[in-house]
């Protein structure tokens, strides 16, 4: 009799231990449903307050005019140096000019051995990065001394390089050895300092601190130009005017340098919630082209993002300025 108690005794516990176990289950799968069902509805609602914002924004890029800081919008001056505006309660844009960035299709060597120490790659690996890169965008069949072609891919087990430029930044993981580096890149945010459009020269104006000083800007020069910037709402005359007290070996100012924003700029978009968008625009040459080609789409959640707001309203084009500008003398460039 005892030993039937016993045996019972502990089939009911393996029972309750059973159930406990199940409870379990079912409290995290009903937790994980109700937090899928959270993020479905933060992103659709991001995503309806993006879809208005984008609109604002393309119209505004579209009926605006370059000048040396950023774009004219009327009396008001449009930032372009990833500077954060509100769009709404809970929305956020910033534009980031291209020529601000590193174009990864025409990186110059001693730009991308500056940008890949500062993104946590050893000095031993860069210079076979960079011929890798070289010889995956290059249009011939000829392997750099420190590069790869067909035959090196096909040995790693990858696809071929088609000898073209890069469509979009996150391509460089398909470039040879490249993707072994991908996370000290990404831990460094390096991602945010290049871009692969078809635009050139290197605008310090607006550039990221983290870009100036990978160009070859003196840390403490870079971070001036970055807080006369913020200061003066884009503009940096001040050093700019005076750059030449700096010597020709070492004056960043040289070379590719300008201070004019291109047409090519990457857009991001985030609300309160931590959803984010993030897509690349380009404005046509010519005016028979279409306004603007927009392209790259990515979405991400990013907590960063919820962290960072603005109390400067992102400005807009009125009916007064647009009735202004019909009024005034036709300008013979596409963009004034």
């Amino acid at each position: 009799m005892r030993r039937t108690a016993g045996f019972a005794l502990v089939l009911v516990l393996w029972v309750i231990a059973g159930l406990s176990v199940i409870a379990a289950a079912v409290s995290q799968n009903a937790g994980q449903s109700a937090q899928a069902t959270q993020t479905f509805a933060d992103r659709a609602l991001a995503e309806r307050a993006f879809s208005d914002a984008r609109a604002k924004m393309l119209f505004t890029l579209g009926t605006s005019g370059v000048v040396q800081n950023g774009r004219r919008v009327g009396d008001k001056l449009l930032r372009v140096d990833d500077h954060p505006y509100r769009t709404g309660t809970n929305t956020f844009v910033s534009l980031q000019d291209a020529r601000g960035l590193f174009n990864l299709n025409s990186l110059r060597p001693e730009d991308g051995e500056r940008l890949l120490r500062g993104c946590g790659v050893a000095p031993s690996a860069i210079a076979a990065l960079l011929d890798a890169l070289t010889d995956y965008i290059d249009p011939d069949d000829l392997k750099s001394l420190n590069g790869a072609e067909a035959p090196e891919y096909l040995q790693a087990g990858q696809q071929p390089p088609p000898n073209r430029p890069l469509m979009r930044p996150t391509e460089l993981w398909n470039v040879f050895g490249w993707d072994r580096h991908r996370i000290a890149w990404e831990q460094n945010n390096c991602q945010d300092l290049v871009a692969t459009t078809d635009e050139f020269g290197f605008n310090y104006v607006t550039a990221p601190l983290a870009a100036l000083v990978a160009k070859g800007f003196a840390p403490e020069l870079a971070t001036a130009l970055v807080a006369e910037r913020n200061i003066a709402e884009g503009q940096i005359a001040n050093l700019t005017n005076n750059y030449a007290r700096y010597s020709l070996s070492d004056n960043p100012f040289g070379g590719n340098t300008l201070a004019r924003p291109g047409r090519a700029y990457r857009v991001r978009h985030w609300h309160a919630n931590g959803a984010s968008l993030q897509y690349w625009v380009v404005q046509p040459l010519l005016r028979r082209e279409p306004p603007w080609v927009v392209f790259d789409h990515t979405w991400a959640w990013k907590p960063a993002y919820a962290q960072q707001r603005s109390t400067l309203a992102f400005p807009q084009r009125t009916p007064a300025d647009l009735t202004e500008d019909a009024l005034a003398p036709t300008s013979p460039f596409p963009f004034r």
